[in-house]
Order: C-alpha cells, then structure tokens, then sequence
C-alpha cells in the first residue's frame, strides 16, 4: 500500500490485503463477462482444480464475498437446529458467529476471549 505521501506501507491485516505486482497487473486488463465462453471455460477448470484439492466429486460451490459469509454458509449448512455450538467470542467475528448460531436455532456454548 502506498500512503498519501507515497511511502510504502505493509499491511497487516486481515483485510484489505497487499497485492503482487502481477495480480495488480490482471486487474488492469479487461473484463470478461461471466456469460463468455473463456469465462466459462475458467470457471469449470477452476472447479475441477478445487475438486482435486478436496479430492471430492460433489458438486463445488465458489462464493466471492467477505469472510463473514464464510461463517454464515458454515452455520447454514453445517448445523442443525437444536445443536449446541462452542463460540470462540474474541471479537466482532466472533459475536456475529455466535448471532448466525441462534438465528438458525442452534444452542451457543460461549467462550470469551
């Protein structure tokens, strides 16, 4: 990252993160909408290689979104309602973890950090 001085900074955080130079580069070029035939092809490689990573042949399902989601999606489809679930509350993210458990009707054993 660079400051409004033009200094160099290093981020250290969870986000916004620091960018290689060839990926900043990518992202100069132009689109490609998701209904084009090279995007389409991308996608259903970047499927099949995520199938071998998890060394699964169920279905593969990429969310672009912030972390949170993550955690939503966890409780959604992991939990069932009436199941006790161990919150790590060590801030916000935890605490929203612990909102998505009781709003889908788990039961929260919490633990504050």
């Amino acid at each position: 990252m660079i400051d409004a001085r033009g200094n160099i900074r290093l981020l250290m955080t969870p986000g916004p993160v620091e960018v290689s130079p060839s990926v900043l580069a990518a992202l100069a070029s132009p689109s490609i909408h998701h209904y084009y035939p090279r995007f389409i092809e991308f996608f259903e490689e970047t499927v099949e290689k995520l199938r071998q990573v998890f060394q699964t042949k169920n279905d593969i399902v990429i969310m672009q979104a912030e972390g949170i989601l993550g955690l939503e999606a966890a409780v959604a489809n992991v939990m069932n309602p009436g199941e006790k679930v161990l919150v790590l509350d060590s801030g916000p993210f935890g605490k929203w973890f612990g909102e998505y458990v009781v709003n889908y009707g788990g039961e929260i054993v919490e633990l504050r950090g």
